[in-house]
């Protein structure tokens, strides 16, 4: 694991310690580690190897960032050597495809309603919900009640809506 090669050297914690501290402090890496390059050549041929590679659990993650437009970024993680990948926001297709509306109401949809993700917008803590929905107009959206309710949103609300799209690979 690339952390017990370089990112032991900087900050004196385990990667299962660093791992969880950096969940609740994400600037404590960054004012811990270098600022300037560091020069892969100094570290030992096992981290070397461990450079900009994916993990092969994280591949299927990878692949459907690429689809969605992610790209590498000429920065790994310091904590597997893993690349950082990174998109414009307004490029992504599920960002593009996402519109918003308003609640109309609550109640019955039917079950061959279309089905979307349906999320909270605003200063509110975000949330969202895969569900069947109805749509009256592009402007309006009308949503099963437990939906609603687990939202916490009601009619008039604006809620951000994304079609579900299926795809056949794995």
């Amino acid at each position: 694991m690339l952390w017990d090669h370089l990112g032991r050297r900087f900050i004196n914690l385990s990667y299962l310690e660093a791992d969880a501290f950096s969940r609740t402090s994400k600037e404590f890496i960054t004012s811990l580690f270098p600022k300037d390059e560091i020069y892969a050549s100094l570290l030992p041929p096992e981290a070397r190897r461990l450079i900009g590679r994916v993990a092969p659990a994280a591949v299927p993650a990878m692949r459907m960032l690429e689809r969605q437009g992610f790209s590498h970024c000429d920065e790994v993680d310091p904590f597997d050597g893993g690349p950082y990948i990174e998109a414009d926001r307004d490029e992504i297709p599920l960002v593009r495809a996402t519109c918003r509306a308003n609640v109309d109401e609550m109640g019955g949809v039917e079950p061959d309603s279309g089905e979307a993700f349906v999320s909270t917008t605003g200063d509110v803590p975000f949330k969202a919900a895969r569900c069947s929905l109805d749509r009256p107009d592009d402007k309006a959206v009308r949503l099963p009640a437990e939906v609603a309710e687990l939202l916490g949103v009601g009619a008039g609300d604006v809620v951000g809506v994304t079609p579900v799209v299926e795809h056949d690979e794995p």
